[in-house]
């Protein structure tokens, strides 16, 4: 049985022809011509102008057996890449441009389709919109590809790195800037959080401890009150008002550094899976609070 390629159309990548990231996922450089090609087979099921005239010049392609490799995990494993990318490097590329090829190199049959729904479509910060991914940011991710592959493909002993990359996958396909600082917020606490309460100490004191000098106690807090503004009544707490893409950008960026410090290496992924693991890596000290009911009716 011949092997199967699968092409998710992306961009803003330079100065690469041909790069692996994991396994058989590479990012490739997709030509005019072949563009063209793609088009004139599918001209009434994808659009011209996302085709030739949006930038999509590079593709994500993942040649696979499928007798060893079903077709969705196939298309899971494009997804998986580009959001190990997108914790290295934000970039502004939706995964909704798929191409599946058959038949030979010099006679290929291309199948397109433009598709709709959470990944398809990526909004990114002002500084990184004409940001371009290098062989660099491809080198880091192959060093994070065995450990991403891990997580997914091993979910039931990794599920809470897992469900902060699908809120981090979410996210960035949100406009609204105030509700992709919710989810950021709920990634990193799914993230590093260990009890339910004391979320602010535990957020506070991991994040401290992954990032260092990098991330001020202030930034923290106020990241914390922007986001319980938001959460408990919709609005903008006044420490935050006129700093509200500030705080944004801020909170992205410590979760992609937490993130980022998990699948950097094993050890880390292990860490992060287990409870009791990571209260030991990263103890957090508390002054025991305890809540009692009283007698008295307030109006809330």
């Amino acid at each position: 049985m011949p092997l199967k390629n699968l092409f998710v159309l992306t961009r803003q990548f330079r100065n690469i022809d041909d790069e692996l990231v994991g396994d058989g996922v590479r990012i490739i450089k997709i030509s005019d011509q072949l563009r063209q090609i793609i088009l004139k087979q599918n001209n009434k099921q994808i659009a011209e102008w996302d085709l030739l005239h949006s930038g999509y010049d590079h593709a994500f392609a993942n040649t696979y057996d499928p007798r060893e490799k079903s077709d969705d995990e196939a298309e899971q494993e494009i997804v998986r890449a580009a959001i190990v990318l997108k914790i290295i490097q934000p970039f502004s590329s939706g995964l909704h441009i798929v191409i599946t090829a058959e038949g030979s190199e010099e006679k290929s049959i291309y199948d397109a389709r433009s598709r709709a729904g959470i990944g398809t479509r990526t909004y990114v910060c002002a500084s990184d919109v004409d940001v371009f991914l290098s062989r660099e940011h491809i080198r880091k991710a192959r060093v994070m590809w065995p450990n991403i592959q891990i997580v997914c493909q091993q979910f039931q002993n990794h599920r809470r790195i897992l469900r902060a990359l699908r809120i981090f996958e979410t996210a960035w396909s949100n406009y609204d800037g105030g509700i992709r600082h919710v989810l950021f917020h709920s990634s990193l606490e799914t993230l590093v959080c260990t009890h339910r309460d004391y979320l602010n100490q535990q957020v506070r004191q991991r994040v401290s401890a992954i990032c260092g000098n990098a991330v001020t106690k202030e930034d923290i807090r106020d990241i914390a009150d922007m986001r319980g503004g938001l959460v408990h009544s919709g609005a903008i707490v006044e420490k935050a008002k006129g700093r509200e893409e500030e705080l944004i950008q801020k909170l992205e960026r410590i979760l992609r550094a937490c993130l980022y410090h998990v699948l950097s290496d094993r050890e880390s992924v292990e860490i992060f899976s287990d409870d009791d693991k990571l209260k030991s890596a990263f103890p957090v000290t508390v002054k025991k609070v305890e809540r009692k009911e009283t007698d008295q009716t307030i109006v809330i």
